[in-house]
C-alpha cells in the first residue's frame, strides 16, 4: 500500500511523494525491461475447509504487479517506482518480457511482486534491465545497466501471501555455444512483447 506524504525538497526530486517506507519516487524517467519466468512443473495443493484439496499449476489468470527499488547516491535516498502491472494471465512454463516506463530508481536493488487475487501464482525468476538517457536533455543514446536477477521461487496468493520482496541475487550471464558470455538483447526482448 502506498500513501502520499509531505514532499521533501530534494532538488531535482521536488514534490516527490514518499510511501510508508520513506521511499522517494523520482521524477526522472527510465525504461525497464522485465522478464518473468513461471516454472512449468510447480504444483500447489490448497486444502478447503471441508478437508478436500485441489491442485494448482504455477500460472495465474489474475494480474501481477511489480515495484522496483533502488538507491540514489546523489540524494542519499532509497528510491522506488510505484506499482506497475506486469502481466495478466501468466501461464505455467512461459517466459514473458514486459517494457515498463517509470521513475528512474537508479540501479535496481530489490523488487516487490504483488498478486491481488486468490488465483495462486508461483513466481520463478525475474530479470530486470534499466535503460536511461545518457544526457540530461534526454536526446542522447540510451545507456543500459547489466541484467539484474531476482530468484523469487515462491507462491503468491491473496489473502495469505499476496506480496514478496526479493533482494538482488546476482548479475546473470548467458553463455553462447562458442563459450562467449552474452546477455539477452534489448531489441529481441521488445520483439517478444
Amino acid at each position: 500500500m502506498v500513501m502520499n506524504a509531505k514532499a521533501k525538497d530534494l532538488g531535482g526530486l521536488l514534490r516527490t511523494p514518499l510511501n510508508e517506507d520513506d521511499c522517494v519516487i523520482p521524477k526522472r524517467l527510465a525504461e525497464y525491461i522485465v522478464q518473468v519466468q513461471t516454472p512449468l512443473k510447480q504444483f500447489h495443493v490448497r486444502s478447503d475447509s471441508d478437508g478436500s484439496s485441489e491442485p494448482f499449476d504455477s500460472g495465474t489468470d489474475g494480474p501481477v504487479y511489480i515495484q522496483l527499488h533502488g538507491y540514489d547516491k546523489h540524494y542519499d535516498y532509497h528510491t522506488c517506482s510505484g506499482w506497475y502491472l506486469l502481466k495478466q494471465h501468466l501461464k505455467a512454463g512461459r517466459h514473458y518480457a514486459v517494457s515498463v516506463l517509470g521513475p528512474d530508481v537508479g540501479p535496481v536493488k530489490q523488487i516487490d511482486l504483488h498478486n491481488p487475487t486468490d488465483d495462486d501464482w508461483f513466481a520463478g525468476t525475474v530479470l530486470v534491465k534499466r535503460f536511461t538517457p545518457e544526457g540530461s536533455d534526454g536526446k542522447d543514446p540510451m545507456h543500459s545497466d547489466a541484467w539484474v536477477e531476482f530468484k523469487v521461487n515462491k507462491w503468491l496468493v491473496s489473502p495469505d501471501h499476496p506480496e514478496e520482496s526479493v533482494v538482488r541475487t546476482a548479475t546473470p550471464h548467458f553463455v553462447a555455444s562458442d563459450g562467449r558470455e552474452i546477455a539477452p538483447s534489448h531489441k529481441a526482448l521488445l520483439k517478444a512483447l
